[in-house]
């Protein structure tokens, strides 16, 4: 796909737990038509999946932490001190596959959004 102007490509990614394996898709299409992303953003599980891929993960290792997670666990309701749900699950499987790193050690500018 060639773009007439130079131009820069957003991608947002949206929310909704185990839909969240969709964005898997995406990325994987943005890679195949050679779709130059110059920054991401997403929402609840969606924040998951652009943060991998703006931390330099390619399609294909997003695709096998989606695989290897156990959906219920890591997105079901729990009473947590800040509110009805946690995250404390999930933000298990990002340090796992993150570490340390952190906003400075991007690929692409991230924004990230969760209530």
């Amino acid at each position: 796909m060639k773009l007439k102007e130079q131009k820069n490509i957003g991608l947002a990614l949206g929310g909704g737990a185990v839909l969240g394996a969709a964005h898997v898709g995406v990325l994987r299409a943005i890679d195949e038509f050679k779709i130059p992303i110059h920054y991401i953003s997403g929402t609840s599980i969606g924040a998951f999946m652009a943060a991998l891929y703006a931390f330099g993960m390619k399609w294909r290792e997003i695709e096998e932490i989606a695989v290897d997670l156990n959906w219920l666990d890591v997105s079901g309701i729990a009473l947590s001190q800040y509110g009805v749900i946690s995250n404390r699950r999930l933000g298990k499987v990002l340090d796992r596959h993150i570490g340390d790193k952190t906003f400075a050690d991007l690929s692409l500018p991230l924004a990230v959004v969760a209530v």
